[in-house]
């Protein structure tokens, strides 16, 4: 059996990524080239094979630091025996409703734009499309005492998401539940939305700032790509809307516009990653903002047949704010919102990966136990991991009445890991992945053939990652310092 690692270059030099040890071992080109061999053929072997190409002088060195290494527990061709499985005790269920770190309250499926990349826009074959449904008075009271008055609960804080649709459009009835959580709860809680902008006015604004509400609000770049993609009903463009709204924000209250508010940007095609960057690195109301980065679903949509696909161009363009970012880092100078926003959290992964011999328990990728750190609840009152799960039954984990089903937390799960285990168990990926429930998402239901095709993208990124990790370390050791006090969401 061959060494369970992975190889990679840099410009300058070659590197093998030890997934045994969760180490990058910077190595000369004979070792590079005859470590595949390392642990299924001979010394002698492996000169023959190598001869015409290296000296035999060098390839016997090169055979002599693998076998040194090999002793500290490099370059093994250990694999994992099985991936981690939660513990299905008779106390698992009220082990997991203790921990419930977020609750999602899909207030309504109404918006008022019809953004074209929106999974909800009717170009998705099996996601649900705007409606006029509203969660109902009775849906969002069982919903708030399952969670906020749960006696299992360890923690006195609670966090209440609103997600749409555009939450504002219930603005009243978010200010009866938070009305109603002051009168009935003793919990201090902590709200956030993610909203369109378009909205906002002075009164909704204030009310906002009165409960510390966390926002992200949607803004895709300059007016020229913003308004290509996101728009209201009859087609008007929506960006110089939003930024009045902005500065709205900021005229009233710019402590909290700086710590409350921060903006999510859909990468979409044919538009310029080089024009949002510019953007956001001179846009006023960015400064030292963090933003979330997200690309059009590919999977099951029309969306690439009307409106086309990424291209060449914008591949190139990636690459060329790549190189910036890795500029920036070796000078310790501080990138660009975007480009930060595109590069930070896999380097920082990369940066506080868990150095260490790995067992025979291998984590089960990003996986969560379901219900556990999100529970997000739908128009109609059930259950699922997480907002961008889709409503579909497959991934339906309870409802308002019933409360968490446990068998098909466990059935969802355990699936997950049966079907995965071959494949994760010999990829060198393992340590490193965060592929989750989402990505076996397939028509209406689960489908392990699609998780494959992301663990290819995923492996392509991640090789990426290596080497811009690798070429920044080169120049400057000291360049991820910034991540000591970085906690990886």
């Amino acid at each position: 059996m061959k060494p369970f690692i992975h190889k990679f270059k840099t410009k300058n030099h070659n590197y093998i990524y030890d997934v045994n040890t969760n180490q990058f071992i910077k190595v000369n080109s004979v070792i590079y080239d005859i470590i595949e061999d390392w642990g299924s053929l001979t010394m002698q072997d492996i000169i023959s094979k190598w001869r015409n190409k290296y000296e035999i002088k060098e390839i016997k060195n090169a055979f002599e630091f693998l076998r040194l290494f090999s002793i500290k527990g490099y370059f093994s061709t250990h694999r994992p025996k099985n991936l981690w499985r939660p513990n299905f005790d008779n106390d698992f269920k009220e082990i997991l409703d203790s921990k419930i770190n977020i609750l999602i309250l899909n207030i309504t499926e109404k918006c008022n734009l019809r953004c074209k990349y929106c999974v909800y826009s009717g170009t998705y074959y099996y996601e649900r499309t705007h409606s006029n449904y509203s969660m109902e008075w009775n849906t969002i009271e069982k919903s708030l005492k399952f969670y906020l008055s749960n006696k299992f609960f360890k923690s006195d804080n609670k966090y209440i998401s609103f997600y749409g649709g555009e939450p504002l459009l219930e603005l009243e009835k978010i200010k009866n539940i938070i009305e109603y959580i002051c009168k009935n709860f003793k919990n201090k809680c902590y709200f956030s939305m993610t909203i369109n902008g378009t909205l906002l006015n002075e009164e909704i604004i204030k009310f906002l700032i009165k409960n510390s509400f966390f926002l992200t609000i949607s803004l895709d770049g300059p007016k020229s790509v913003h308004d290509k993609y996101r728009v209201a009903k009859d087609g008007s463009p929506t960006f110089e809307k939003i930024i009045k709204n902005l500065s709205l924000i900021k005229k009233l209250d710019s402590k909290y516009y700086q710590n409350n508010v921060n903006f999510s940007i859909t990468i979409a095609p044919n538009v310029s990653p080089i024009e949002i960057d510019e953007f956001f690195e001179s846009f006023e109301f960015a400064r030292e903002k963090d933003l979330q980065v997200n690309y059009v679903i590919p999977f099951d949509t029309k969306f690439f047949e009307i409106f086309g696909n990424y291209d060449l161009k914008h591949y190139k363009e990636i690459e060329e704010l790549r190189e910036k970012y890795i500029k920036d880092r070796i000078k310790n100078k501080q990138p660009s919102p975007f480009r930060k926003a595109l590069f930070d959290k896999i380097l920082v992964a990369i940066h506080k990966r868990k150095i260490g011999i790995m067992g025979n328990i291998a984590p089960a990728n990003g996986i969560c136990i379901p219900g556990e750190r999100r529970l997000f609840v739908s128009v109609r009152g059930k259950f699922y991991p997480c907002e961008r799960m889709g409503e579909f039954e497959s991934f339906c984990i309870g409802d308002i009445e019933k409360g968490l089903d446990i068998e098909k937390i466990k059935n969802l799960v355990e699936n997950y890991i049966t079907n995965s285990e071959k494949e994760c168990l010999n990829c060198w990926a393992i340590r490193l992945c965060d592929l989750c429930y989402v990505n076996t998402k397939s028509g209406a239901g689960i489908n392990f053939e699609r998780k494959k095709e992301w663990c290819n993208g995923h492996k392509n990124f991640l090789n990426t990652s290596f080497i811009t990790y690798a070429t920044i370390m080169e120049s400057n050791p000291n360049a991820f310092d910034f991540v000591k006090n970085v906690k990886i969401m």
